[in-house]
C-alpha cells in the first residue's frame, strides 16, 4: 500500500533552506493558509493545524530549482 508522508513546519524549512530558500516560520505558515505554497493545506480550528505533503513540496523545489 502506497503510503501518505508529511513533514512539520520545522521539516519543511529545513529542506526548504537545505535548497537555498531563506524562509521563516511565520512566512511559510502564512503562506500554506493563503494557498501561495501548494505542497500544503492548513486546517484552522482553534489552532492552525498543516498538513505538509513530502511528495508535493519535493516536486515544488524541483520545478524551481537551478544547476
Amino acid at each position: 500500500m502506497a503510503e501518505i508522508r508529511t513533514l512539520n513546519i520545522n521539516e519543511t524549512i529545513d529542506r526548504l533552506r537545505a535548497h537555498g530558500l531563506s524562509i521563516g516560520q511565520s512566512v511559510l505558515s502564512d503562506g500554506i493558509e493563503q494557498g501561495v505554497f501548494p505542497f500544503g493545506v492548513c486546517i484552522k480550528k482553534d489552532k492552525r493545524n498543516f498538513f505538509i505533503f513530502e511528495k508535493l513540496l519535493d516536486e515544488w523545489i524541483a520545478e524551481r530549482a537551478v544547476g
